[in-house]
């Protein structure tokens, strides 16, 4: 895109060239679009467990594992995370920020859902850890007494940098162990997480 302007001198002549120059740049930008390397610093994974797991130890938090994930290739606008971040076969409670982003400290977005089996005794939460240090206080809630599941939400927003790890742990102080999580993907226990 050119824009002529009349009585031009040497050096209006070069401003108007450099004008020209980024215009003509920022339009192919545009019309380009963005790479996935482009949007390396908008990652998201959604991972769950497939079956129940045991909360063995009342009065305790204990890791919570995501044996599974949602297959998120292809979704518009999505950069999957890094299969180097997330293993659905070891550490499968631990998730690594991408070691490969470079820069400063960047957010973490996440949303966690536990389901704790029925028991109407005690209290049931959910924290979230980095590096082994809490970084937000425990989401509490009492037990259902209706005769079903407690379900159990909570989202986060936490500064993270590369190679920051991060954890899920439930609290349940039931009197004794209690299942969490379930076979049904829509009653499992979920993250997503979302790095902005």
């Amino acid at each position: 895109m050119k824009i002529a302007l009349p009585h031009l001198t040497d050096l209006d002549q070069r401003m108007q060239d450099v004008f020209n120059s980024l215009t003509s740049q920022l339009s192919k930008q545009m019309q380009v679009g963005h790479t996935d390397d482009d949007r390396t610093a908008h990652r998201v994974l959604m991972a769950f467990h497939s079956t129940t797991q045991s909360h063995t130890t009342s009065g305790n938090f204990e890791a919570v594992s995501f044996n599974s994930e949602d297959d998120l290739r292809g979704v518009s606008g999505i950069v999957s995370w890094p299969t180097s971040g997330h293993s659905k076969t070891v550490r499968t409670d631990r998730f690594l920020i991408p070691g490969e982003l470079s820069g400063p400290s960047r957010w973490l977005r996440g949303r966690v859902r536990l389901i704790f089996a029925t028991d109407a005794d005690g209290d049931r939460g959910v924290r979230v850890k980095v590096n082994d240090s809490i970084v937000r206080r425990p989401a509490f809630v009492r037990a259902a007494t209706a005769g079903g599941p407690t379900r159990l939400t909570t989202t986060f927003s936490i500064p993270v940098s590369p190679g920051d790890a991060v954890h899920i742990e439930a609290y349940q102080d039931s009197g004794a162990a209690l299942n969490i999580g379930s076979t049904d993907r829509t009653d499992a226990n979920e993250i997503e997480l979302e790095l902005l």
